[in-house]
């Protein structure tokens, strides 16, 4: 286990693009309600997009990382902060064993997206880790997060997508660290203002 949850928050789901292909038998599609976001976080994270992100709604969670984690979190400003140091939106960020992951006051939007690198390791339910929460199944365990419950991180390998964090996070000694500048700099989606990724940006690293 390498994410545990210790405050849940009002409705923290695993959402992904969507249940496809059942809506004539009654199933909806689910999936996360800002997809743009929900991609440019795993993007950012090194996964592909359609693995499943935490769609947290309103007022973030408290989460504890049970390992060393490289995550990314886009969409709504909830304020994300660990040992009282704010992390960073729209970035790739390396976080240490143990740390703490809150949030607090709401900033802009309503729903902010956290992706971890390797993605939740969820079963896929009719091919979707999207939680369908009046039917009950899909993500984890068919319903939002609650309190003390433990989520798998998939295999990876973060350090072959950004490997000076790893040496950035051992030689500062802080709980994170991540680039100042992202390799996938958020950049205004024509039409509708939403950031998506635009590659070929420096990546300064900077250490919290």
């Amino acid at each position: 286990m390498s994410l545990r949850i210790v405050k849940p928050g009002p409705l923290a789901s695993l959402q992904d693009l969507g249940r496809n292909g059942y809506q004539r038998f009654g199933v909806i599609a689910s999936g996360a309600l800002d997809e743009w976001s929900h991609r440019v976080a795993n993007l950012l994270a090194g996964n592909a997009d359609d693995q499943a992100t935490l769609e947290i709604t309103l007022i973030g969670p408290s989460i504890v990382f049970e390992r060393a984690t490289l995550l990314c979190l886009c969409g709504a400003d909830l304020s994300p902060q660990i040992a009282q140091r704010p992390v960073p939106m729209n970035r790739p960020v390396l976080v240490r064993a143990g740390s703490q992951l809150d949030f607090g006051g709401r900033v802009s939007g309503c729903r902010s997206y956290l992706a971890v690198h390797g993605g939740f390791a969820v079963d896929p339910v009719m091919g979707s880790r999207s939680t369908y929460l009046r039917a009950g199944f899909g993500g984890y365990k068919g319903r939002a997060l609650r309190k003390g419950d433990l989520l798998d991180v998939g295999i990876g390998d973060p350090m072959r997508h950004y490997p000076g964090l790893g040496a950035a996070l051992e030689v500062s000694g802080e709980s994170f660290v991540f680039f100042a500048e992202s390799r996938f700099a958020p950049v205004a989606h024509p039409g509708t203002g939403i950031a998506h990724p635009s590659p070929g940006v420096a990546t300064p690293i900077r250490a919290f």
